[in-house]
């Protein structure tokens, strides 16, 4: 079984002021930014009901279901800890997890069928951007991230976030290097997104979540799970 590091919550205090802080810029006004802002994040979150469906996962590759600049503009306006941000997580890890499995099956290709070079790159982009800003990944995502071979996306949950939330040897660094897109409009990174210094939530329960997920997904071995999947799972649960 894994170790669990469990350390205290943050305070009441830490937590009004990470809250205050993603509002200071806006100085005294800060408080009718939070309410407007508030009431148009819950708009929204109804909105993208329509959206982004959750449709059964396979190695056909998935278009992101609204444009790339929504995605920045999501995490710019509602932040990292906002509902929005992780549905948006959602559609985009599930996007480029399908990117991986057709490449799985078509190894001497580089760019997946039926996308253009651009589209492949910004779609890469974007899903490293949500993954320098904050760790999105849930342990429900285990049964899709499973079938995936890709660096770009075990690398992050293996050797950085898990180790990060267990207390344990990162072995591998944020940020992740966004690739600007030739000739393309999607060219909208910034470096504000990296929050990389940002106060790790040991929870009990996420805690106590992960660890059964991890032990049982190691146990019982999730069906169709990649060589890599398991070597990255093998490699983290020897270090706890």
């Amino acid at each position: 079984m894994i170790y669990i590091d469990i350390t205290p919550p943050a305070t009441p205090s830490d937590t009004t002021i990470m809250k205050n802080k993603r509002f200071s810029k806006y100085g005294s006004n800060y408080k009718i930014v939070e309410a407007a802002i508030n009431i148009s994040e819950n708009i929204f979150n109804k909105a993208l009901d329509n959206y982004l469906k959750n449709e059964p996962f396979t190695n056909i590759v998935k278009q992101l279901s609204l444009p790339l600049k929504f995605y920045e503009w999501a995490l710019i306006t509602f932040g990292v800890d906002s509902q929005i941000t992780e549905r948006c997580f959602e559609d985009i890890l599930r996007v480029r997890a399908s990117i991986d499995l057709q490449l799985q099956e078509t190894p001497n290709m580089e760019i997946p069928i039926g996308m253009t070079k651009n589209l492949f790159q910004a779609t890469c982009n974007v899903f490293k951007i949500y993954c320098n800003a904050k760790n999105f990944y849930k342990p429900s995502h285990l049964s899709i991230i499973s079938q995936c071979t890709s660096t770009e996306i075990l690398a992050p949950l293996f050797n950085h976030y898990l180790p990060a939330l267990f207390n344990v040897q990162i072995t591998f660094e944020l940020p992740m290097q966004i690739i600007e897109v030739v000739n393309s409009t999607n060219n909208y990174y910034q470096s504000t997104f990296l929050n990389l210094n940002a106060k790790i939530n040991r929870d009990r329960h996420i805690l106590e979540e992960w660890n059964q997920t991890l032990h049982n997904a190691f146990m019982n071995n999730i069906n169709n799970s990649t060589n890599a999947f398991r070597d990255y799972l093998r490699g983290f649960i020897e270090l706890c």
